[in-house]
């Protein structure tokens, strides 16, 4: 195994030149190569600071997974929803009717499978609308049945949505 030389003064720092010629000389086959690594450890937390972990395969979890849903309150009689909507909770709270428009694949690109929960806070009914060329299925209608009626919209097609939950008959 190879060592490091250092200054014999201490606390003095290596120069660049020192440096250089005693990494050469370490020892690669001490080196671990973490990409080839299966089993991985981690020994503490993970902070992603705004990044993601991407990858494919299965993902096996033990334990407990703890997640906090976002809230997104409206409390107008119109609101059209946003990307960043997307796997969040949208609240809507107005004592008059409320129509949350889904908009088109062309202004708002959500990835097919995104889903966007919906909760009627408020006395003002909520019904589900398309955009312009935009196709929400669901039944027995796109209306939510009373106050606290929650339904969930999930993307099935470039522009079209599935809308399930608590809604009222007929409409």
């Amino acid at each position: 195994m190879a060592t490091i030389v250092t200054r014999s003064g201490k606390g003095s720092a290596l120069t660049f030149a020192e440096g250089d010629a005693n990494f050469t000389n370490l020892n690669t086959d001490k080196i671990e190569n973490v990409v080839e690594d299966e089993s991985p450890q981690l020994g503490g937390n993970l902070s992603l600071n705004s990044n993601e972990i991407n990858g494919s395969g299965n993902i096996d979890i033990t334990g407990s997974v703890v997640a906090q849903s976002v809230v997104n309150a409206q409390t107008g009689t119109t609101y059209t929803t946003v990307l960043t909507d997307a796997s969040k909770l949208v609240t809507l709270s107005n004592g008059s009717a409320i129509t949350l428009t889904i908009p088109a694949n062309s202004s708002v690109a959500y990835a097919v499978g995104t889903k966007i929960d919906l909760a009627q806070i408020g006395a003002g009914q909520v019904t589900v609308a398309g955009a312009g060329g935009v196709t929400v299925n669901a039944t027995p209608s796109l209306a939510f049945r009373a106050q606290y009626s929650a339904a969930t919209c999930i993307k099935t097609a470039t522009d079209t949505w599935l809308l399930v939950g608590d809604l009222a008959a007929g409409e």
